[in-house]
């Protein structure tokens, strides 16, 4: 049984405790928070002890999920990582790339499993469309997209802003982007490294200082990616998520797949597989040692695409991957 902890408790931790209280080979005996009183409720509500200093957690367990603001994920997986611990990481695995190689250095000293929780490489529409874009049916990239328009409920918002929620920081979440990341994440999984990111931003929320609109082009070795991501108050919900290949493509929408080969008359459309449990990959990969599909360099690539993508909004230039420094590389996202 593997002795399992949480650090952080807010909104995110709960699809991990599910996680962890329907997987037969993992116990919760312990979480972390730096709000005492939100701590002790989960604590109650779980059955789990209070740890108030989280080093203490990790010296309890065989595995650390680290669900606190991006800010925090280095110093919380390098010291679990450091003590033998397995770790699963929220995404953004970091905000900057010398942490994120930090965390991976650590990671293989010691031996552990890193995963990163992007959560495409789980669901049924992300995993149905890289499986037929991985089995050749589509040919080589041309274009890959996602976009996710979508405005959180105006009391919930204004919530957060009365809040100072760490969402609505530059210093603890790095921006919106940073924090719906898996959408980078998407397509690097089917473009692969980026080589190159442009992009624009913009804000129309008083009082809130991340942005609330990206669109970004990410260029790969071979095609290209554009992403759109709308948050605003001025927001019209609509979504989609495609691949063109040189032989086919393939988009969801609204949940349906649809998929044209080549001089094919008709579209089709195509089941959606069946949704992946992302704690039982975790423990298999615990078990047999190999490596996690959304492993440590897999949230690199991810991050790098999306520094390269905010320096591009704050400069208004094309910004090349190779360019970023790892020494100074947090962006300010200002606009």
């Amino acid at each position: 049984m593997l002795r399992s902890g949480i650090i952080g408790v807010g909104g995110i931790s709960r699809k991990h405790y599910n996680g962890i209280a329907n997987h037969p080979e993992m116990e919760l005996v312990g979480i972390s928070d730096i709000n005492e009183q939100v701590m002790k409720q989960r604590a109650e509500e779980w059955g789990a002890k209070a740890y108030p200093d989280y080093r203490e957690l990790i010296d309890a367990c065989d595995v650390i999920v680290v669900c606190t603001p991006p800010a925090s994920h280095a110093e919380q997986t390098i010291a679990a990582a450091e003590a033998g611990k397995h770790v699963l990481c929220e995404k953004p695995m970091a905000l900057t790339l010398r942490d994120a190689d930090a965390m991976i250095a650590a990671a293989g000293k010691s031996g552990i499993t890193l995963m990163i929780g992007h959560n495409p490489h789980f669901t049924p529409g992300s995993r149905t469309m890289w499986e037929i874009f991985d089995s050749g049916d589509l040919g080589e990239l041309i274009y890959c997209w996602i976009k996710r328009n979508n405005y959180f409920s105006k009391s919930g918002w204004e919530r957060r802003i009365a809040q100072k929620h760490w969402r609505l920081t530059h210093e603890e979440s790095g921006g919106r982007l940073f924090e719906q990341i898996h959408m980078i994440n998407f397509l690097v999984w089917i473009g692969g490294e980026p080589v190159s990111a442009y992009g624009h931003m913009a804000t129309l929320t008083d009082g809130i200082e991340v942005d609330e609109f990206d669109v970004a082009m990410l260029n790969f070795h071979t095609g290209f990616a554009h992403l759109e991501l709308s948050m605003t108050p001025c927001t019209v919900r609509e979504s989609s998520v495609g691949i063109l290949g040189t032989k086919g493509s393939i988009v969801e929408t609204g949940g349906e797949i649809r998929m044209r080969l080549k001089h094919q008359d008709q579209e089709q459309e195509v089941p959606a597989a069946a949704e992946l449990d992302m704690y039982q990959h975790f423990v298999d990969c615990i078990n047999t040692g190999r490596k996690p599909e959304n492993d440590g360099l897999d949230g690199r690539i991810t991050l790098a695409g999306c520094i390269a993508f905010y320096e591009s909004a704050r400069s208004g230039r094309l910004i090349r991957v190779d360019e970023l420094e790892a020494e100074d590389n947090r962006t300010d996202c200002n606009h």
